[in-house]
């Protein structure tokens, strides 16, 4: 009897082990999509050049062969130009992604709970993951840029004399200064969130941009991104 009552009392015991086990840890970066919140903090100078970030990894890509293959999803350059691996992005690095982003007219992180969650505001223009393409900017002294619908900020896009028509059709229009990440020529954050489709073409993140800050005189600008993979 005193041996059974003892197996008794360590099979309570490793029951009740097994139990707590098996429970997840509270966590407060967690997300209703299921994906791992996560933050990516940065900088991005003149000199710096332009930076590149696999979402998957969370981490800088770097080099030549790695800038040069879908292994990054987005890229910033200062001032205030990010890029997916896509379209003519993908196209001037020859890293053959196929990338794009979709605008999901929200600005809570948490509303957006799935890749197909999207919500296109405009469903003229916006149809689908739109990818990087090459522009002529109002008040841009370059010639063209490359820009998507997150986009450059502050200026419409337009024809100068003549040149970017052959985008006209692949845009229909489209004025990148109505879907953006700031919200006012303070360049403070307009909390946006946009689902990135990866340089692979087959994962997901939503992204949102939470802190910006931009240093003139060290020409860099500083970031705080929130974001979480599907």
């Amino acid at each position: 009897m005193k041996h059974s009552s003892m197996r008794s009392v360590l099979l309570v015991v490793g029951c009740v082990a097994a139990l707590f086990l098996s429970c997840p840890a509270d966590s407060d970066n967690s997300d209703p999509s299921g994906g791992e919140e996560k933050t990516l903090t940065f900088s991005v100078s003149t000199e710096s050049g332009t930076k590149y970030f696999s979402l998957t990894t969370g981490e800088e890509v770097t080099g030549t062969a790695g800038i040069a293959s879908p292994a990054w999803d987005i890229g910033f350059q200062r001032s205030r130009l990010i890029y997916t691996n896509s379209g003519a992005t993908a196209s001037d690095l020859d890293s053959g992604g196929q990338g794009g982003v979709w605008y999901t007219d929200k600005t809570t992180f948490e509303e957006v709970t799935s890749k197909d969650d999207a919500v296109k505001n405009d469903t003229t223009l916006l149809k689908d993951y739109t990818t990087d393409v090459k522009k002529w900017i109002k008040s841009m002294t370059t010639d063209e840029v490359k820009v998507n619908v997150i986009g450059y900020v502050g200026y419409e896009n337009e024809n100068t004399s003549g040149a970017g028509d052959t985008q006209e059709s692949a845009l229909a229009g489209f004025k990148y200064n109505k879907k953006q990440f700031y919200a006012s020529k303070s360049y403070d954050p307009s909390y946006q969130v946009y689902i990135i489709r990866h340089g692979d073409g087959t994962h997901y993140s939503k992204i949102q941009i939470t802190e910006y800050e931009s240093n003139t005189s060290e020409k860099s600008d500083t970031y705080v991104i929130q974001y979480a993979n599907f």
